[in-house]
């Protein structure tokens, strides 16, 4: 179109974004490419520029000198390193001024349209500081309103408050991934960390492996700060792709805080992940699911060597008891069979037809039938 336009008066050079940017508008990805046009004369810029214009192409000045242009993409740069160092900054500053419009459209509007209203639960010990903080903002603001702080009564059931610090957390949160107590329960997370890390000394009593463990420990003490900096979590292992779409915009996906997908919908593909759970659900609850997994797993584990050992002792006990009964039978079986050989001759004679009862009998006849066998007048 430009080369009909103008009459092959133009010369064009252009490039392909190999990467997608973020539209300022709609926020979604596009794909877009960059271009310089060469001409001459006014009538040839105008042209150019309402062609532009119309394929909605944004449009930069380049100046005619090389020096004006080097000086340009020198600016260019320097603008870019700027937003590269500052960016953290103000991402931070950002989010800090999202949470705190976030927390206002919790409140409700007064009676006179001209204060705040909000119901909360605080912890007890930390009355005085919101009382002060609400008094700084209050002179900050330069507003005439003092802020007012009352506590009311209720008969709901308070949340659980656990106050932690940066060594207490992570044992903290080993405690949440079971599960959260109710209000006024003991907090097992202090004697978690007296007997978590005593129980895996105990498992890996091993000199090497300790000192190992020690100063990777330090290592992480040395690097706090920029291990906090960088944002390290568990991920899955998407092989097979997961079998949820998410079609929701970008603009909805930052208003709602809640979002759900539908299975009756295009949401799911209606073919489940073959093998595993699907990674879509690590964002839910797969932390959570891990963790209680293994201590079942682990429980059944122990289980099932209690039942073996069970089964031994039981095995132990009977084959005790029947030795000790073959004892006892072989003894009146020496006895009987000592009468029966020097009252009826050789013992291979006729050893099938005595019976069990016969075996059996008692000691007192046994010894009996041995006296008279063994008499001087028998013989």
């Amino acid at each position: 179109m430009l080369w009909r336009a103008c009459r092959g008066n133009v010369f064009l050079r252009q490039a392909e974004i190999d990467t997608p940017l973020e539209d300022p508008s709609s926020s979604d990805q596009v794909y877009k490419s960059v271009f310089i046009i060469f001409f001459q004369g006014d009538q040839l810029k105008t042209r150019v520029k309402k062609i532009c214009e119309g394929f909605r192409a944004t449009l930069y000045p380049c100046p005619e000198a090389p020096a004006d242009r080097r000086e340009m993409a020198m600016g260019v740069m320097t603008r870019i390193e700027d937003l590269n160092t500052n960016i953290k900054n103000w991402f931070v500053k950002v989010r800090k001024i999202k949470a705190i419009y976030h927390t206002l459209n919790l409140f409700n509007l007064d009676v006179t349209q001209k204060c705040l209203i909000a119901e909360c639960w605080v912890p007890a010990l930390d009355m005085e500081t919101i009382q002060l903080a609400l008094r700084r903002g209050t002179e900050r603001s330069g507003s005439s309103v003092p802020p007012i702080l009352n506590r009311m009564e209720t008969l709901e059931d308070p949340p659980t408050y656990n106050r932690t610090n940066k060594f207490t957390v992570a044992f903290q949160n080993l405690i949440y991934a079971y599960g959260v107590a109710t209000y006024r329960e003991v907090n097992p997370a202090p004697y978690t960390i007296i007997t978590f890390p005593f129980l895996f000394a105990v498992m890996f009593g091993d000199l090497g492996h300790g000192a190992l463990m020690a100063v990777f420990g330090f290592w992480m003490c040395y690097k706090e700060k920029p291990l906090q900096a960088k944002k390290i979590d568990s991920e899955s292992l998407n092989i097979f792709g997961s079998s949820w779409r998410n079609n929701y915009n970008v603009s909805t996906l930052q208003e709602n805080k809640l979002l759900q997908l539908n299975p009756d919908s295009m949401d799911y593909i209606q073919k489940p992940y073959p093998f595993g759970i699907d990674p879509v659900w690590q964002i839910i609850f797969m932390n959570a699911y891990k963790m209680k997994i293994s201590i079942i797993i682990g429980v059944f584990h122990m289980l099932f060597g209690v039942s073996l050992s069970l089964w031994n002792h039981i095995a132990a006990s009977t084959s005790t008891w029947s030795s000790s009964r073959r004892s006892c039978s072989s003894h009146y079986c020496s006895s009987t069979w000592c009468c029966l050989c020097s009252s009826s001759g050789p013992p291979t004679a006729q050893p099938h037809l005595f019976s069990a009862a016969r075996i059996l009998r008692s000691s007192s006849r046994a010894r009996s039938v041995r006296r008279r066998s063994l008499s001087p007048s028998s013989t």
